[in-house]
């Protein structure tokens, strides 16, 4: 089992066998089970808290995780970090015409062309700023890049791009991004040519080389658990992204310009989504109560019963409007002397072989949710349970 500081289980927490692609995850308890051999070593990853890799000491680990204080300080801001139009990986060249840029760059007006190769836009007014792998090029024209090295092209302009390049992004902005590297691969081998040469110092520090950059379209949504702990996450899910030959291993994870912690990616054992959390959002609040309006104990024969109703409320703080997926469980029974009845989900989704309730939740700015269950257990007057 996986727990915070304060004893809280963690689910989704990233646990890997060290060296190995051996990994799973936590489960809605912060529950995990991994095969593995003596001597060998787990390593427990999770957005927020430190990284801890720990021997494998018994066939029972228990792990409390401490938080990552440090991650609060570590900002990154670059120009592709605001909000434009972005292109994925292998967007053809020829797409870059003037079909494409015509009205979407303040100031520049072109003629169109049938021509699947990319000729030079014929500009009346002033050209826009062209932006090549972060730097400005002047006097770039259409055939100095080849279509095989270029990426992905994203044209900004009037705020999006004076708020980045100030008086010369003027005219607009066209950033382009080239492949970093080529991809070769035969029977049993996958190689990633680097195309930049690097120079690494003898100087015992890390040196991180891009391999290549990649655009994937991605769903954000808020997730809250408050059985097991009343933070709400927000999470990020994206698909697509087997194309592109991911490597397994720990990832650092930017959210809006700021360093949000470190994860671990491994593309050998994601399905179809992959999920990465983003951290704790405090404007929204999540509280779990058990509601007090009923008979608590009675008897029948000789059996007891007990009743249980909780009360979910969220609460949206934000000025924005959310999706937030809101999650809790019905108990789950493993003694036939000891029973389930009067279950009362509402508009709760359950899946009955897990026993999870799940409200997908759409709430508006300053709005706030209540949801309610119920559910009762019936068992012999000489056991006694913990619900």
């Amino acid at each position: 089992m996986v727990t915070d500081e304060s004893g809280e289980p963690l689910p989704g927490v990233n646990v890997v066998v060290k060296g190995t692609r051996n990994g799973t995850q936590t489960d809605f308890d912060g529950y995990f089970s991994i095969q593995t051999n003596e001597g060998s070593e787990l390593s427990f990853s999770y957005i927020g808290y430190h990284v801890d890799t720990i021997p494998i000491y018994s066939s029972v680990m228990n792990v409390r995780m401490e938080e990552d204080v440090s991650t609060l300080d570590e900002v990154v801001v670059t120009a592709q970090g605001i909000r434009k139009k972005h292109h994925s990986l292998g967007f053809a060249v020829s797409s870059v015409t003037a079909e494409y840029l015509d009205g979407k760059t303040a100031g520049l007006n072109v003629r169109g062309s049938s021509s699947r190769n990319w000729e030079t836009p014929k500009a009346t007014l002033k050209p826009p700023l062209y932006i090549i792998d972060g730097v400005p090029v002047a006097d770039f024209v259409a055939g100095d890049l080849d279509e095989n090295e270029i990426q992905s092209i994203d044209v900004l302009k009037g705020k999006e791009a004076t708020a980045v390049y100030g008086t010369d992004g003027h005219h607009g902005v066209v950033v382009i991004t080239t492949k970093k590297s080529t991809l070769k691969e035969d029977a049993t081998n996958t190689r990633f040519v680097i195309k930049k040469p690097y120079s690494v110092a003898s100087d015992s520090d890390i040196t991180a080389i891009e391999i290549n950059t990649f655009t994937l379209k991605a769903a954000y949504e808020y997730f809250a658990a408050p059985l097991v702990n009343e933070n709400v996450f927000l999470t990020t899910t994206f698909s697509d992204w087997e194309q592109y030959q991911l490597l397994p291993g720990e990832a650092s994870v930017y959210f809006k310009g700021g360093y949000a912690g470190k994860t671990t990616i491994d593309p050998y054992t994601t399905q179809k989504e992959m999920v990465i959390s983003l951290g704790i959002d405090p404007n929204i609040t999540v509280t779990r109560k058990q509601n007090k309006n009923f008979k608590s104990k009675s008897f029948t024969g000789s059996n007891r019963i007990l009743d249980r109703t909780y009360d979910l409320e969220v609460k949206n703080n934000k000025t924005t409007a959310i999706d937030l997926k809101l999650m809790d469980r019905i108990p789950i029974s493993q003694n036939k002397e000891i029973k389930l009845d009067d279950i009362v989900l509402n508009d709760a989704d359950y899946e009955k072989t897990k026993g999870l309730l799940t409200w997908k939740l759409k709430l508006k700015a300053q709005e706030t949710s209540k949801k309610q269950f119920s559910f009762q257990v019936k068992y012999p007057k000489y056991k006694h349970i913990s619900i």
